[in-house]
């Protein structure tokens, strides 16, 4: 009883479930691929549904393997990945049920089947046609042909270089049947909202995929679009261009605090030729672009410009400090100084003589008798218990300034003016720059 209940489960059952035989692929063969000349079953230029009205929905999932390069002089993405396609046939689905097929795929030729043309739109060369006639396709037991094939293709991008090196970039890459309407043929994405396909991507050493999407248009033709969405890896040109040119404007800067008789402007020609290097380097290695100009350009042409204000600045507060003494210093400039000095605030009135800091009487009254700026010594004399009002009015006297005041107070006005100017202007640039960078980052 046992061998003839295992002989009915291996000889009777199973039969049922596994019937896929070679004779049973033979036979739908047989039918389907037929010499021109008795054709009479299936035709391949023939939409492949059985009411013509209705239209061919064709599924399209895109996946990438590599970003080879991306010129940004030519706005051209080389891209490699592969293509999935998949579609009902129903005029395939009575040769297969006659077959008693329900369980195996089968691969054939594409010349066997009906093969939808469907083309990229936004190709570098001429319109290139997605697959290959090499690639077989599958038929599944339901009747849909799966079709996967490769590709290597350059596809046009928008270049924005605005915040390099730490630029985006957005591309799409546009699929379109030829020639055919959205009557008779329908394209979607595979699923809703599909993303591209990364599980086989390989890592770019220059660009990093931030983001990816699809949509799709049905008007007149049926088209699907992917996006996708790189940045630049910018760390080694943040660390090897910007991080020095940085410090360099901060050094040039600092020229003001450098003695009259040392090599001020020898100091600041060699840092404005260190900016000019390393703006040469950059632009040798910046996209050429127009539009929009990168802002790491206008960064470095501020630092030069820097450079040259403050080797005009350095060189007039020198000829100004080394000026004859005997000239006098102009009405105009001498109230500039004494402003900036607060020489109108810290001017003496009689209530507020004390003595100078450091002397030991202070029960005695004093009075100031000489001052001016950069002296490290200010003379005090004793005042008389005779001396009237008018006496001390007349020894209180205006500081007096001279040219080496002037330049010295010149060098600290423009030393902080410079100061103030360069954080502005490099929390302008560096705010953004931080943001794209912590991005950056975060993504990798």
């Amino acid at each position: 009883m046992e061998y003839k209940f295992i002989f009915f489960i291996a000889f009777g059952i199973l039969p049922v479930i596994y019937g896929n035989t070679a004779t049973n692929v033979g036979t739908f063969l047989d039918d389907i691929i037929q010499p021109p000349a008795v054709k009479t079953k299936y035709d391949t230029a023939v939409r492949p549904k059985t009411i013509q009205d209705d239209p061919l929905q064709v599924t399209i999932n895109l996946g990438l393997t590599a970003i080879k390069e991306y010129y940004e002089e030519a706005a051209v993405l080389e891209l490699m990945g592969f293509i999935e396609m998949e579609w009902t046939d129903e005029l395939i689905l009575g040769p297969l049920t006659d077959a008693g097929i329900t369980a195996i795929n089968i691969t054939l030729s594409q010349d066997d089947v009906y093969m939808p043309i469907i083309i990229m739109t936004n190709s570098v060369e001429d319109l290139v046609r997605v697959g290959h006639t090499s690639t077989p396709v599958v038929l599944k037991p339901d009747g849909s042909i799966y079709y996967k094939t490769n590709f290597d293709f350059e596809v046009y991008c928008s270049v924005d270089a605005t915040y390099y090196p730490f630029d985006t970039h957005e591309c799409v890459i546009s699929f379109l049947p030829w020639q055919i309407t959205s009557e008779m043929i329908t394209l979607y994405p595979s699923v809703e909202n599909a993303t591209i396909d990364l599980t086989q991507y390989a890592i770019n050493p220059s660009w990093n995929i931030m983001s990816t999407s699809s949509s799709y248009v049905l008007g007149l033709y049926s088209k699907v679009e992917y996006t996708i969405k790189i940045q630049r890896r910018g760390a080694f040109f943040a660390m090897y261009f910007i991080v020095p040119v940085l410090l360099t404007g901060v050094m040039s800067i600092l020229a003001f605090m450098i003695p009259y008789d040392q090599a001020r402007v020898r100091y600041i020609v060699t840092g404005t030729l260190v900016v000019a290097i390393v703006l040469n380097l950059v632009t040798d290695e910046i996209p050429k672009t127009t539009s929009p100009i990168p802002v790491v350009v206008y960064f470095l042409d501020w630092q030069f410009l820097t450079n040259i204000m403050l080797l005009s600045y350095i060189s007039s507060t020198l000829h100004i400090y080394h000026r004859h003494g005997k000239s006098k210093v102009s009405g105009c400039l001498s109230c500039f100084v004494s402003l900036l000095w607060c020489f109108p605030c810290r001017g003496k009135t009689l209530g507020d003589w004390k003595p100078p800091s450091g002397y030991g009487i202070l029960n005695k009254r004093f009075k100031l008798q000489a001052a001016s700026a950069f002296v490290k010594e200010v003379k005090v004399k004793r005042r008389r218990d005779d001396d009237g009002e008018d006496d001390i009015e007349k020894e209180k006297k205006v500081p007096r300034i001279k040219w080496k005041t002037v330049g010295s107070t010149m060098d600290i006005f423009y030393l902080f003016l410079f100061l103030f100017l360069n954080f502005c202007v490099y929390l302008m640039f560096m705010y953004p720059w931080i943001n794209l960078a912590k991005e950056n980052f975060i993504s990798n």
